[in-house]
């Protein structure tokens, strides 16, 4: 490899070298990018409305399906009741609960 230094390589420089950006370029690049992150803002604002309006339009029929899957579930379990009240039903409740974090690893250090 030499060290001298390529007189074309040089002239092929000197042509490509480039003034800096002026001041109007800068001011209408940063004009496009402000009107570029309103955009996004704006479209993350009009995301959020509709599903805010989505979601009070379908929650009364959530709410309605909850209640039944709970009236259902009340009626299925209502002869445990003394059972998951007494101090053995809460020794075997944090049992579980002991075992679901241990599974999941919700324990673990990161």
């Amino acid at each position: 490899m030499s060290d001298e230094l390529d007189p074309k390589l040089l002239a092929i420089f000197a042509d490509a070298h480039e003034p800096p950006a002026s001041a109007e370029f800068i001011e209408a690049f940063l004009a496009r990018v402000e009107r570029a992150r309103r955009m996004r803002t704006m479209g993350r604002i009009a995301i959020a409305i509709v599903a805010v309006f989505a979601g009070a339009w379908i929650m009364p029929s959530v709410l309605d399906q909850t209640a039944l899957a709970v009236r259902a579930i009340c009626e299925h379990t209502a002869p445990y009741a003394p059972l998951l009240i007494s101090p053995w039903g809460w020794a075997v409740s944090m049992l579980i609960g002991l075992a679901v974090v241990f599974r999941t690893g919700g324990l673990r250090r990161r």
